[in-house]
């Protein structure tokens, strides 16, 4: 049963060892119109001009997890960036839910910036697919491009940034992962379903949590003292 659910999930790369053996050339060509869609996705590539994709293309490998796979580990040495093609993965720190993330979305940036351990646990809900870049190939492309770590650095810390934008940004990432559920779910079990639409819950009730306590702050700042 679960050979067939990843063959179904996985089908369209059934031709991997038909594709491995036509010429280089070519291949990277195929790669190119493969993949670039998904570089387009994930903010740091937006700006990287055709040659630099070229460059990295060949030195990204596709990979995929069960679910409840630890893809990184809150402590662990990062390994690379992983782009997530297909599927959905949870991001805790300490435990606590931090994040939904699915298609088009990517993580482990930092260990590209030189991090020696991940500050968080990415743990995969369903069958997914990543596009992999290791930190060792990530180092290739520097010593042709060494400006790229400079413009990763910029989006790592946006990524990573708080106060209201941060607020919205994150209501906006679940929006994206319960529209990407709804076309999904023919590949998606019950269980996982039904995972993702808890997490989501728990992820709303904290923004909620988190405004209020900011109101909170915020009015009780602005009333007059007693004796005023």
């Amino acid at each position: 049963n679960h050979i067939q659910q990843f063959y179904h999930f996985a089908g369209f790369d059934e031709n991997e060892e038909a594709l491995q053996a036509l010429p280089v050339t070519l291949r990277l060509q195929l790669d190119l119109v493969v993949n670039r869609n998904l570089f387009l996705k994930v903010p740091f590539f937006k700006n990287c001009d055709i040659a630099q994709i070229t460059v990295m293309v060949p030195r990204i490998q596709r990979e995929y997890a069960w679910p409840g796979k630890s893809v990184l580990q809150e402590g662990s040495a990062g390994r690379g960036l992983f782009m997530i093609g297909r599927g959905f993965v949870k991001i805790t720190k300490q435990g606590e839910l931090r994040e939904l993330l699915t298609q088009g979305d990517f993580f482990g940036e930092n260990s590209l910036l030189g991090a020696d351990a991940s500050s968080m646990t990415c743990q995969t809900i369903t069958l997914c697919q990543f596009m992999v870049l290791d930190r060792e190939q990530f180092d290739d492309v520097l010593a042709l491009y060494p400006q790229m770590k400079k413009t990763l650095a910029k989006y790592a810390a946006a990524k990573n940034k708080g106060g209201h934008e941060a607020v919205k940004d994150r209501m906006q990432q679940l929006f994206k992962v319960r529209l990407e559920l709804k076309d999904a779910r023919h590949l998606i079990s019950d269980a996982a379903a039904a995972q993702l639409m808890h997490e989501m819950h728990s992820l709303v009730e904290q923004e909620m949590r988190k405004t209020h306590a900011a109101v909170g702050r915020r009015c009780t700042a602005r009333l007059p003292s007693p004796n005023s």
